[in-house]
């Protein structure tokens, strides 16, 4: 279980005082995915970096199993692996299994204690036949698989995942996706992304940031529950020709324009799209949907 209480952190930013986060309070509970959203500069960064000790808080605490990360300083380096934006922590010119034993040296793990981990690593990430393979000529989801590895060679208990899938192509985020499923079976995983439709798929919890404060902290199933009736959205198949198309797209509230083939259109959006597919006669069918976190994080922040 980790408790953050209280945690506040500001920065002076050419003399200006700029808020990271102010006066943060959270549970994350153990063996689950946890996802932390927000806006580009809400805070989410700051608040990982505390998390992991790597920056101080002006006030407040983070507790890991009753404990203080800043009292014990021990207990984040061996509780917490973490994956930053764009798997910088992996280097080119080393081969897969040079990486890991890098990194296991620089925990002060064993040779023998690595072999062993390494090969686990490396068959669980189905990463086997490119042990010897340079990091730098591996595909950029292969990549990110490498990143995660190191997070894991301590088999940390807490997983901090920042951007897992950020510039993946459609494979490997499903990939990666079942990843953290895997993952978060005996582990806590802290994800922060802007692939609201990972979050959606993977987070038990979630907490969204905006302006250096919590603005929604819940479990995904009570916030897709509770804007289920708040926000109306509608899914219709209307049958369109380019023109209406154009005038469509630029309606304020549409969520999705799709071609179907046959000039048929899949449309999702809220009231004000209905007023236009209602007056429509090449009306397919209209049916009320429930709203997608990505409408929900819009409704939330807006």
């Amino acid at each position: 279980m980790i408790k953050i209480n209280g945690v506040s952190k500001a920065f002076v930013v050419n003399k200006k005082k700029v808020i990271g986060n102010d006066n943060i309070n959270l549970e994350v509970p153990p063996n689950s995915v946890f996802a932390l959203l927000g806006p580009n500069g809400a805070g989410k960064t700051t608040l990982i970096k505390i998390i992991c000790n790597l920056i101080r808080p002006n006030s407040g605490d983070v507790l890991i199993n009753g404990s203080s990360i800043f009292k014990n300083t021990n207990i984040a380096k061996e509780e917490i692996g973490v994956v930053l934006e764009s798997a910088r922590n992996v280097y080119q010119y080393l081969s897969v299994e040079e990486t890991l034993k890098y990194f296991g040296y620089l925990n002060n793990q064993s040779k023998k204690e690595l072999a062993s981990i390494i090969d686990d690593l490396l068959s669980s990430f189905d990463l086997v036949e490119k042990r010897e393979a340079k990091v730098g000529t591996l595909s950029r989801g292969m990549q990110q698989k490498v990143a995660i590895m190191l997070a894991m060679l301590k088999d940390p208990q807490i997983l901090i995942l920042d951007e897992p899938t950020l510039g993946l192509d459609v494979e490997n985020r499903i990939k990666i996706k079942k990843l953290i499923l895997d993952l978060s079976k005996e582990k806590t995983v802290i994800l922060t992304t802007h692939d609201l439709a990972i979050a959606e798929e993977v987070a038990d919890n979630i907490a969204i940031i905006d302006n250096g404060k919590i603005v929604k902290s819940t479990t995904m199933q009570q916030l897709k529950g509770s804007y289920s009736e708040k926000v109306e959205m509608y899914m219709m198949l209307l049958k369109l020709n380019s023109l209406q198309v154009k005038v469509l797209e630029n309606f304020e509230g549409i969520r999705k324009v799709k071609d179907l083939g046959d000039n048929v259109w899949e449309i999702v959006g809220d009231r004000k799209v209905l007023q236009f597919a209602l007056q429509q006669e090449s009306i397919i069918e209209l049916k009320k949907v429930s709203p997608d976190l990505k409408d929900i994080f819009i409704d939330i922040i807006s």
